[in-house]
């Protein structure tokens, strides 16, 4: 049995507190392990407002952790979904036993927090939990889905395509609340295969590289990997920086390389630098990528680095380097030779 009320004692008086009062006092007290004792008390109320703003705490018991982890009320769960303190001690079968409370609510709050679940404490494999939430059977956890910018590729065509389990109220269902879901769906899904062209790298953004190699890519970039290759990139040197590629891109160089036959000496050579150069590398901490030793230290590359958008690729480049090709290539195109390349701008 939860406790109702909360006593304290103040100056040898026992003072019992209400729903409203713990809430007053929750909001004043600090997050920090001082409070942790208090917390771990509170875990225990028999009000779920109550013990879903201790779910919000960061500086918590692993003893209180666990308490919450076995809560049943939705409202507690999307405040553990959100907090990191309790996804480091959250495993798969945690993890699987929260998605079968079945709450939409709790599955919109997974998809908001998917790549810290998957990528940053690897909790479980990213395609797993797509294809759990793909299968709900509320169709408003496949919305979510569309609308989440980082919904990656693969997961919009299967519902584009209608490859997910329907449940029987759907298939059955013919209200008119369930009527206007589907023509809102129909709306989504006549826009959704026409969004899902190839986005192109552009622009040009400047970066840090910190002593591990680690480097936090660009938003605009950062979309267009997600999307097209389940948040993986091959990185290989080209022409004194490192070129990018998502892995759907790199697939269809590898495949115009081994249909093509009649290699001269010096296209034989550049294959070969080319591919064996090539590292594929995954989106960690749901933003950077780690560039391996051998890459940095052909493209020279220093604290500051630059981004730059070439389309369907984008380049990193050290900055003094950056600055003097940038000053060469506008000279280059400064020559009357190029006037059809200024004609097309």
């Amino acid at each position: 049995m939860r406790p109702k009320f909360i006593k304290f004692l103040l100056k040898d008086k026992v003072i019992n507190l209400d729903i409203n009062e713990l809430c007053s006092l929750i909001n004043l007290l600090s997050d920090s392990e001082k409070n942790m004792d208090i917390f771990h008390y509170l875990s225990k109320s028999d009000f779920a407002l109550i013990r879903s703003k201790v779910a919000s705490m960061e500086n918590l018991h692993v003893e209180t952790i666990q308490i919450l982890l076995n809560d049943q009320d939705p409202q507690v769960l999307k405040s553990i979904i959100k907090n990191e303190s309790f996804m480091e001690l959250m495993n798969e079968d945690d993890l699987e036993d929260i998605i079968e409370i079945n709450n939409p609510e709790i599955m919109i709050s997974i998809i908001e927090n998917l790549n810290k679940l998957t990528d940053t404490h690897k909790i479980c494999e990213k395609k797993w939990l797509y294809d759990i939430l793909l299968n709900q059977n509320n169709p408003d956890v496949r919305l979510e889905l569309i609308l989440n910018d980082r919904t990656p590729k693969f997961v919009l065509e299967k519902i584009a395509k209608g490859e997910f389990r329907k449940s029987s109220h759907e298939k059955t269902d013919n209200s008119e609340s369930l009527n206007k879901k589907i023509d809102q769906f129909e709306n989504v899904y006549s826009n959704l295969k026409s969004s899902m062209h190839p986005g192109f790298f552009r622009s040009t953004s400047i970066g840090k590289m910190n002593h591990n190699g680690k480097v936090r890519l660009p938003k605009r970039f950062l979309k267009i990997i997600i999307n097209e290759s389940d948040s993986q990139l091959i990185l290989t040197k080209r022409d004194g920086c490192i070129h990018a590629y998502t892995l759907s891109r790199w697939k269809s160089i590898e495949s115009d390389f081994t249909r093509r036959l009649g290699y001269s000496k010096g296209t034989r050579l550049f294959r070969t630098i080319f591919i064996s150069s090539a590292f594929l590398c995954k989106i960690i901490n749901s933003n950077q990528i780690e560039i391996p030793q051998y890459l940095i230290e052909y493209a020279k590359l220093h604290k500051k680095i630059y981004f730059v958008g070439n389309l369907t690729k984008f380049e990193i480049w050290d900055e003094e380097k950056w600055n003097k090709e940038n000053e060469m290539m506008e000279d280059e195109l400064s020559d009357d030779e190029n006037d059809d390349i200024r004609d097309l701008i």
